[in-house]
């Protein structure tokens, strides 16, 4: 079937469009994700000059969680701000794995290709290296399901 020349030029102005919103898309995740792991490096650094550490953790946490949800809203939960501080936690682990120098950047050297709620989730396990394991294994299954879920609402659940 030979498209029309109009058909052409909106069938290219519907890739530009996905293509745009797809990347725009990408980049809130990965900043968002940055975000988060510099909040979660910020709190850990934070922690470990306090004197009790345990109660001193607690309060850190609890603190920060009440004057960023006054300043932003939701989104910095007392929950939240603990997985913060998990996934840069992990993440430094993942690091030390790839044996990368301290003089490397740990920012440049990592690329949040997921969600932050994706990579909670796949920190879910307690053992630190198989949470590594999945993060490593798994970031592009769900970046191709992120696709996928993308284009199936795109078409209103209707396969062209």
């Amino acid at each position: 079937m030979i498209l029309s020349n109009q058909e052409q030029l909106y069938t290219k102005a519907i890739s530009i469009i996905d293509k745009g919103r797809n990347s725009v898309i990408t980049s809130i995740y990965k900043e968002t994700t940055k975000s988060y792991y510099l909040l979660g490096r910020l709190i850990v650094e934070d922690e470990q000059k306090g004197e009790e550490k345990a109660e001193y953790g607690k309060s850190l946490i609890k603190n920060l969680s009440k004057k960023l949800t006054i300043k932003y809203g939701k989104g910095f939960s007392v929950s939240t701000l603990k997985d913060c501080r998990k996934f840069y936690q992990k993440l430094q682990l993942l690091m030390e794995r790839l044996e990368c120098t301290k003089s490397q950047s740990v920012i440049g050297e990592l690329n949040f290709q997921l969600s932050f709620t994706h990579y909670t989730y796949l920190m879910g396990c307690d053992d630190s290296s198989i949470a590594i394991t999945k993060i490593e294994n798994n970031e592009l299954i769900f970046h191709k399901k992120i696709s996928q879920e993308k284009e199936h609402a795109n078409y209103g659940g209707v396969v062209p």
